[in-house]
């Protein structure tokens, strides 16, 4: 009996980083996708605040370290309905973990470091802790994250993780930037 029991945690507990798409409590999160037209890009505009958000779905990462992943989108800022190009362009970020990081910086592989915003932090049931922050991109940087899959490293005052972002959705956003449809 405890076989079974033991094997069927096993099972669950590998499964969980295979799903196709999970709910990270929070959000829903899909794994990278296998092709740009996999990727789901939406514009949504407010017509009562007048501004809108072309957003990718969230994304999730997987730390080299193995001990959490980290969930992503790319989302761009527009301040009007006719707006032909957004305010900025962010990489978006949701890390779940049991510690603090306090994230203040992001690199990439090439040491280029990049300009962070700390969007909120937060704590949640099951003592989870939520850090939410963004980097900003230019038109030149997310063409660098379209080229090839691309190692990030976070760091805090409390530790420090290395993870991939997917190639395929940095090109789906950025061919969603050039013909932006509104979604109502």
């Amino acid at each position: 009996m405890n076989k079974i029991i033991v094997s069927a945690l096993v099972v669950m507990l590998a499964g969980c980083q295979s799903l196709k798409h999970a709910y990270y409590d929070r959000i829903d999160v899909s794994n990278t996708p296998e092709s740009v037209e996999a990727v789901n890009v939406t514009y949504d505009f407010d017509q009562f605040e007048k501004e809108g958000w072309l957003t990718s779905d969230y994304y999730m990462s997987w730390f080299e370290s193995g001990t959490n992943g980290i969930a992503y989108k790319y989302r761009a800022f527009y301040k009007s309905e006719n707006a032909n190009s957004p305010q900025f362009i962010q990489l978006y970020f949701v890390l779940k973990s049991p510690d603090w990081y306090f994230v203040d910086s992001v690199y990439n592989e090439k040491g280029v470091k990049y300009p962070v915003t700390l969007i909120d932090r937060d704590t949640a049931n099951a003592g989870n802790i939520y850090e939410y922050f963004a980097i900003k991109l230019t038109a030149e940087k997310l063409q660098e994250l379209t080229e090839s899959d691309l190692r990030l490293k976070i760091v805090g005052k409390k530790g420090e993780e290395i993870f991939p972002v997917s190639a395929l959705v940095a090109k789906s956003f950025q061919d969603s930037l050039k013909q932006k449809v509104v979604v109502k």
